[in-house]
């Protein structure tokens, strides 16, 4: 074994064994990284090494086959899986390669599989560790491809020359320095164009596949999603810093114990998932544009907004820590918000359920809320306070409330909107979960076709904040009371020495809001209370230090990488998109004040670099688009003209030879002898003649070598002589192809 032919054996093996793990990642599939770990390692002894020996093909065409089969099944069973499937496929069909004999065309089919498992991978996730794994991933692979263009170039060269000049060490040591500066190079390049390309641009080309969304830092969902497996995450990366003072100044975070600010409500339930209605996310207002002391104008809302005198007001003063900046936390019955940015022209007030979202980026770094949560909602607003779909009528959710009410002695009429008793009801239902349900951070997903609330309530009684407020909210619809779940913080963690709140991606909570009073949503928390701060408590040590430097990572990762769009450009490039912005304007000044101007014309001078960049990108693409479609065309012509060429040298030789298709017919057992030598690791050169590689097989073994010349001497009379065989010679030919098998039989 040369040492360009090592080396390649040596990248093919890492390639492989690299991106199958960068897969698993991907998916989060641990079985199937500990499975394929051992299988990768045993391949370098018994396999890639010098002294290793392939697995004979009938045992990999039989594993294969299996694999195939299973695949297909899959396909029927579990259609809604296919792509997960075929990619695990693939990830079988790599490591069954590595125990295969290669040739060229072998070992470039297996580079490719490998590059298109990890692309793959990067279509199904977005996590730092996916990101790790392609560093380790892409050098390996830009080496292993390098190091087969020279070996693919050795064999045509050897081919055509009677000798091919091996590569050397000192050649492989220039080629990894050639390497790295290109490596490096390729990584500048890559870094111009991800500052400069940010995420958005061509979302949407190949649909939805590809579109990832950059998972959330703040731990709150925009819906729950019940029936999920595996644990809660209880990362104890910070999120906001919150400062709670009454109208006087005095703290009074402490008092408060615990606190919950909301961030979204949702009351509509389907399939196991609570989110928004179209009727609740559709009544929001975008606040005006205010004075920097002055508080955001809720339009068409105005008077929700006005204080009541005599409820006590708590101001809260929130400082955002990470880029999530979207969801805007208060406490229940905000009246007043104080961005600290004059751009919140794009803060969206939804007034049914009070809550807000910030549409402008990264610009919001701080802000301050007014709320009254004792307060009453006046005016009412029946345009904005309906009543809610009764639901879960029949459930297992609807007969605990019943069996509830009777043990209480309480009746109450479901089409009545709102009665004495409700919040009776509503506290008798929260202290039942509260007792006789346990909390738990692991998530079990429910049978095929059970409910999880259901699973919840007769199977595991148990479950996180997410189960017990949709529980809550179950039995309260199922009665006639409005409730809805709500997602936010809950806040246990007080810094005395600082005043402040500490908000962390752990305390991430979920409880219920139900209308059991004229113009008020009460609040009410199922979860048992106990386990519910101890689970939202940071925890000290070393495991949890190393967990809060990866959560650091993995949101830096997120916001940085991932989420990396056009106001991150912009706040990354700072100060050079304001002087790009303005060599634009320099050369395609905007007209005077008063001036008429084309608005379209005008919107583009004011977008500047950015519509540049949108416009090269278009043109760009449609320009590589149409190249590579070129290529391909001409490609493709050249195939098929080459293929129409063959096929008139054929039909001429026939017309000139009628003893043509005969001698080809004849010639059989010389392809069958050569794909014996193949299958046992003896083929010839293409340089080199039959029947001197015939003869060179004598020092390896006699016999193979005198049948194996003799053999060839019959083809060369049918081939070079053209004289047709006999019936003895072919049937002589049919001797020693059985004799050449069993000699390499009996070799093995």
């Amino acid at each position: 074994m040369n040492l360009l032919d090592q080396k390649l054996r040596l990248a093919l093996f890492w390639m492989i064994g690299i991106g199958v793990q960068v897969y698993c990642i991907a998916e989060s599939n641990t079985s199937l990284a500990l499975i394929a770990l051992p299988i990768w390692l045993l391949a370098w002894p018994m396999s890639m090494s010098a002294r290793g020996r392939s697995v004979p093909k009938l045992v990999l065409g039989a594993i294969a086959l299996g694999l195939t089969a299973r695949v297909f099944a899959q396909a029927f069973s579990t259609p809604e899986d296919f792509v997960t499937n075929v990619s695990r496929y693939i990830v079988w069909l790599q490591l069954l390669k590595l125990y295969d004999k290669r040739d060229p065309g072998d070992i470039m089919q297996a580079m490719s599989l490998s590059v298109f498992l990890v692309l793959g991978g990067c279509l199904t996730s977005n996590s730092v560790w996916l990101g790790v794994g392609l560093l380790v991933y892409t050098p390996s692979a830009l080496w292993g491809i390098t190091i087969y263009q020279l070996y693919a170039e050795q064999q045509r060269v050897g081919a055509t020359q009677r000798t091919a000049q091996p590569l050397t060490r000192k050649g492989i040591s220039q080629l990894r320095r050639l390497g790295f500066v290109a490596g490096i190079a390729s990584a500048a390049i890559a870094v111009v164009v991800f500052m400069f390309m940010p995420r958005g641009y061509g979302e949407g080309f190949l649909g939805d596949v590809g579109v990832i969304e950059p998972t959330s830092v703040s731990g709150v969902p925009d819906e729950i999603r019940l029936g999920d497996s595996g644990l809660i995450n209880s990362s104890s990366l910070e999120v906001m810093e919150v400062k709670i003072t009454n109208e006087s100044g005095a703290n009074i975070g402490e008092s408060l114990m615990p606190v919950y600010f909301r961030a979204t409500t949702l009351d509509e339930y389907a399939n196991g998932s609570w989110r928004q209605s179209n009727r609740l996310s559709n009544t929001g207002n975008r606040g005006s544009r205010p004075n920097r002391d002055q508080p955001v104008v809720l339009r068409a809302v105005e008077p929700q907004t006005t204080r009541i005198e005599g409820e006590p007001v708590y101001i809260q003063n929130y400082k955002f820590l990470t880029r999530d900046r979207k969801r805007l936390f208060t406490m229940n019955r905000a009246i007043r918000l104080f961005p600290d940015s004059t751009d919140s022209a794009r803060i969206r007030f939804n007034p049914h359920d009070v809550t807000f979202k910030n549409y402008s980026g990264v610009k919001l770094k701080s802000y301050t809320v007014w709320s009254q949560p004792d307060a009453p909602r006046i005016p009412p607003f029946p345009q904005l306070d309906w009543r809610y779909e009764r639901q879960f009528v029949g459930s297992q959710a609807h007969t605990l409330a019943m069996e509830l009410l009777d043990r209480a002695r309480l009746v109450r009429d479901p089409d009545v909107h709102i009665t004495a008793i409700d919040g009776v009801i509503a506290t008798l239902f929260e202290g039942h979960l509260q007792r006789n349900y346990g909390y738990t951070l692991e998530m079990i997903a429910p049978e095929p076709g059970e409910d999880p609330i259901e699973m919840f309530l007769s199977r595991t009684k148990s479950g996180h904040c997410e189960y017990f407020a949709s529980t809550m909210a179950a039995m309260l619809r199922s009665v006639g009371i409005d409730a809805r779940v709500v997602t936010g913080y809950a806040l246990t963690e007080f810094d005395d020495e600082s005043g402040l709140f500490i908000i962390r991606e752990s305390q991430a909570h979920a409880w219920v809001e139900a209308r059991t009073e004229e113009n008020r949503w009460i609040t009410y928390d199922p979860s048992p209370s106990a386990d519910v701060i101890t689970s939202h408590k940071n925890k000290g040590g070393l495991l949890t230090a190393a967990k809060s430097v990866f959560n650091w990572a993995n949101a830096f990762w997120i916001d940085h990488i991932v989420g990396f769009d056009r106001t991150r450009q912009q706040a990354a490039l700072g100060d050079q998109s304001s002087k790009i912005r303005g060599f634009f304007e320099r050369i395609w000044p905007t007209p005077a004040s008063g001036a008429e101007s084309d608005p379209q014309m005008q919107e583009i001078r004011t977008a500047g670099f950015k519509t540049l960049i949108g416009a090269a990108a278009q043109i760009s693409g449609l320009v590589l688009g149409a190249f590579g479609l070129s290529v391909i065309l001409i490609l493709l012509l050249r195939k098929a003209g080459a293929y129409l060429e063959r096929r008139k040298k054929h039909r001429a030789m026939v017309s000139a030879d009628p003893e043509h298709s005969i001698r080809q017919r004849q010639s059989a057992f010389f392809r069958r002898y050569l794909r014996l030598l193949r299958s046992a690791g003896l083929s010839p050169k293409d340089s080199t003649p039959a029947l001197t590689h015939a003869h060179s097989l004598r020092e390896q073994n006699e016999p193979l070598a005198r049948d194996g010349a003799r053999l060839t001497a019959i083809y060369y009379k049918l081939r070079f002589g053209r004289e047709l065989l006999t019936s003895d010679e072919l049937e002589e030919a049919e001797q020693l192809l059985a004799r050449i098998a069993g000699t390499l039989t009996g070799a093995r």
